[in-house]
């Protein structure tokens, strides 16, 4: 443990003696007896350990000792206040006494104060400062929390509004992804623990996913977090870039741990998410349709489970509450809902056009601190102006100078089976953050306009390439933030 240097505040012994003498010096009882001594109180062995703080307090010729903690801004109590309103310990031994959960690099002032038989009381005080959070804070409220370096991280349990996630008893990971293929133990994240309003964690820099779970008191499952691990930037290329639009997009897709051809996989985009949802479900690198059955084996295979919880990879044909999306976070959602012969398939029981996106960034926004979900008028000529690779692995869009990488290796999970489907080699999706309205479903017959989740659709091969694509609720895509201006 280290030891901080403290500063003297103030030390002060108070003693008074009042004596009364009559007219004559004769040896007759003056009715009173002298006191004694003053009593004495010292704090001893000071040691400050990150936030807590641990001191002895040694009382002499007491009766009352107490101590008190207060910040160093409000001033010394006094002798009085202390006993009266302070901690009492023992006042004929040594105490040693332990404040523990302190405010980080904040000075505190500790005062001590004692009584003796004749009501006598003396005081002393010292000013320390808690030393520095080891943990750093993995920013602003949001559901994807970027984990660049190994180290220590802490984020505040709100939501991307800045109001509190009530009823949280405890947080702990429930999945994570592999570093590699024959891992059975997850090694991104350690230490997890809750306190306060406060989740802290250590990362280990290997490079990856893991996700967060806050639970109730009933071991509920009630939000979710992505820890999104990488060893910082470590490309040349910029963080962020500009596209025509003046939009500023990550030069990555969400959950990705590369940017660039040659990272191959790690720039796939295998973080999925139901649109609407915040709950991360994990995609996969091979294909899955018609597999018979075996949905969610690949994620099942790239991927560690956290066995003290009971979670495992599956859909169901079925809608759910967003608590209840929450409460079963490794479980794909499913269900034929409304629209022209039943067409549009929801994981919502009830419809809501606004759960990523309506004016503002919402709080079910997947994205990171500062970003948000893109818009189809964020795309600008990225369509027109996409270069595809020799070997139609990708493509790169230039503006500026400045070019990023758009692999369409990956694949998205199928609205009604959760299937983990690539499709075609040479295309890929993407989700924006608002919903559109077809009103081409039944050309004629207005009561068939329906709203649908907007998706980019990109194929290199002359198929269907739009920016504002209509997909159904229950497709869990990938996407790709945009920096909010």
């Amino acid at each position: 443990m280290k030891t901080f240097a403290f500063r003297m505040l103030l030390v002060s012994a108070l003693a008074a003696v009042g004596l009364s003498c009559s007219d004559d010096n004769s040896d007759q009882d003056s009715g009173f007896e002298l006191p004694g001594e003053a009593p004495r109180v010292k704090l001893l062995d000071v040691n400050v350990d990150r936030n807590t703080i641990n001191i002895t307090i040694a009382p002499e010729d007491a009766v009352e000792c107490a101590y008190l903690l207060v910040a160093n801004d409000t001033g010394t109590p006094s002798d009085e206040e202390i006993l009266t309103s302070g901690v009492s310990v023992d006042a004929s031994a040594a105490s040693e006494v332990v404040l523990a959960d302190l405010k980080y690099e904040t000075p505190y002032a500790i005062a001590a104060a004692v009584k003796n038989e004749a009501g006598i009381t003396a005081s002393t005080s010292l000013v320390l400062i808690t030393g520095k959070d080891p943990y750093a804070s993995a920013g602003d409220p949001a559901n994807t929390y970027i984990v660049p370096n190994p180290g220590g991280y802490s984020f505040q349990t709100k939501r991307v509004s800045g109001t509190p996630i009530e009823g949280i008893a405890k947080v702990d990971w429930i999945w994570a992804t592999k570093v590699s293929e024959n891992d059975t133990q997850q090694r991104l994240i350690s230490d997890i623990a809750y306190a306060d309003g406060k989740v802290t964690f250590n990362a280990s820099g290997e490079r990856g996913n893991a996700v967060l779970a806050a639970f109730n008191a009933d071991g509920t499952v009630i939000w979710t977090w992505l820890i999104w691990t990488w060893l910082i930037w470590c490309t040349d290329r910029p963080q962020t870039m500009v596209f025509s639009s003046g939009s500023r997009f990550q030069d990555r897709i969400l959950g990705a741990t590369g940017a660039t051809k040659e990272d191959g996989r790690k720039a796939w985009g295998t973080i999925l998410y139901q649109w609407g949802r915040c709950v991360p479900i994990f995609g996969g690198y091979e294909d899955e349709y018609d597999s018979n059955g075996e949905t969610f084996n690949k994620a099942r295979k790239w991927t560690v489970m956290n066995p003290a919880y009971g979670f495992e990879w599956k859909a169901v044909s079925e809608s759910t509450t967003i608590e209840g999306s929450f409460a079963a976070p490794t479980t794909f959602f499913a269900a034929r809902g409304t629209g022209l012969n039943g067409s549009i398939y929801s994981w919502l029981d009830h419809e809501d056009r606004t759960l990523w996106r309506e004016e503002e960034k919402s709080d079910y926004d997947p994205c990171p601190a500062g970003y948000r979900l893109p818009e189809p008028d964020d795309w600008g000529d990225w369509n027109e102006k996409l270069v595809p690779a020799s070997d139609l692995s990708g493509g790169t869009y230039t503006y500026n100078g400045n070019t990023a990488w758009f692999p369409v290796s990956g694949c998205g999970r199928a609205y009604d089976t959760g299937e983990c489907v690539r499709g075609l080699k040479s295309q890929f999706m993407l989700w924006n953050g608002r919903v559109t309205m077809r009103n081409d479903i039944a050309p004629g017959r207005p009561e068939f306009d329906e709203y649908f989740p907007s998706r980019v659709i990109k194929g290199l091969e002359g198929s269907i390439s739009n920016v504002d694509a209509m997909g159904n609720y229950s497709f869990a895509h990938a996407t790709r933030c945009v920096e909010i201006k």
